[in-house]
């Protein structure tokens, strides 16, 4: 009897699935729509703070396969941070420093070697243009690789590069906005979003809207970058986007100091402070549009191509700071001091550059051994306006 009664569930359940079974025959059939298998889950920037895979390469490698440093900042770090710009990213990067330039430019240096002379910065594996406001409003990532940068990309520095990748579009439909206020009256508002328009299309716009005082070092910096996509993941896959940045600021120049007795550095005006004159300024902007084709091979490799032309300008005047009394002393610094500009320098550029870049990438086993191949073919054509000297008369 026992056991009779430990069946009674089990036959209920039996029944009702039974009976549940029958009703869903009595429905129409469907299909369902294609599904794409992976061997792996990809893992957005946007949701996590590490990354298996990097584009720094000139193609997709795994970072462990690199015999080089690499260091990946993700959107997520860099928005956890609160790293409006790109120079932030790359202060919180061992073996980086800046040194001051002659007009108040930050030369960036990796393990001792200059990035931006050299033209060590990339954006999307394609040369940047050099001395120009950059932000991370449109950055998926920033990819810092260590060591000679002849080793993958056949010409730069023995220091390293630093690889900017932007956003791209996605297939789903997410949006958002972030609002920033900080000290020295900084206001900043940013909006990403992405819009799914195809099986395999989409459209993703991101734009950033920054006003500061900055303690009279005014900034004020507008961006906006749209980019279509569609065979996102097949076998040919095709992109066009457009980016604009416009950075209106003046240059923290210089800063009135002494030396002490001992040698240290002292004084009693606030080094936060601007000191320069009311003309002075530095605007840049920076304005491209990208056509991209990836060709997906049977075997696994890659065909990356890309195509980019953009405009870059670069309009600056900067003066140099100093005491009036040249006698004077650092028990007699004071809010009353008063400062002089001994000569003001100006810095003038135009850029029109053309960049055509196609880069194959695949891997195979040979000998019992991992194989990778990495090729490429590119043309850079750079049309630029310089003076690097003249007075604010």
């Amino acid at each position: 009897m026992s056991s009779d009664k430990a069946l009674l569930p089990l036959g209920a359940l039996m029944l009702a699935a039974s009976m549940g079974a029958a009703a869903q025959g009595s429905a129409p059939e469907t299909t369902m729509s294609t599904v794409t298998v992976k061997e792996t889950a990809e893992i957005q920037g946007k949701d996590t703070l590490l990354l298996k895979k990097t584009t720094v390469g000139k193609g997709k490698q795994d970072i462990k396969d690199i015999p080089q440093s690499v260091t990946v900042f993700t959107e997520k770090l860099m928005a956890d941070r609160n790293q409006d710009d790109f120079r932030e990213v790359l202060r919180t990067t061992a073996g980086v420093t800046f040194l001051a330039g002659e007009t108040g430019e930050e030369d960036v240096r990796l393990r001792g070697f200059s990035l931006g002379q050299a033209g060590d910065i990339y954006i999307d594996g394609m040369k940047d243009a050099p001395l120009i406001e950059r932000d991370t409003f449109n950055h998926d990532r920033v990819e810092v690789l260590k060591g000679s940068a002849s080793m993958l990309f056949g010409k730069g520095s023995t220091g390293g590069v630093v690889n900017q990748v932007n956003k791209a579009p996605l297939l789903i439909d997410q949006h958002e906005a972030a609002y920033t206020f900080g000290t020295g009256n900084s206001h900043r508002a940013t909006g990403d979003f992405n819009f799914v328009t195809g099986e395999n299309a989409a459209f993703r716009l991101n734009a950033m809207v920054q006003e500061a005082d900055n303690y009279g070092a005014k900034q004020d910096k507008r961006g906006i970058a749209p980019t279509f996509a569609w065979g996102i993941g097949t076998r040919d896959e095709f992109s066009i986007g457009l980016y604009y940045l416009e950075s209106k600021g003046r240059p923290t120049y210089n800063h009135p100091w002494r030396l002490s007795a001992d040698g240290k550095i002292n004084t009693t005006l606030p080094a936060r402070n601007f000191y320069g004159l009311e003309s002075d300024y530095t605007n840049t902007s920076s304005q491209y549009a990208t056509l991209g084709h990836i060709h997906r091979f049977d075997d696994g490799g890659e065909l990356n191509t890309r195509l980019r032309y953009g405009t870059y300008e670069r309009d600056m005047l900067a003066s140099t700071i100093g005491f009036q009394n040249s006698a004077i002393t650092l028990g007699q610094i004071n809010d009353s001091t008063v400062l002089t500009r001994y000569g003001s320098k100006g810095r003038m550029g135009e850029s029109d550059v053309l960049q055509v870049q196609s880069d194959y990438s695949n891997t195979f086993n040979w000998g019992g051994k991992k194989h990778a191949v990495l090729t490429g073919v590119d043309y850079y054509d750079d049309d630029a306006k310089r003076n690097q000297n003249y007075a604010n008369t």
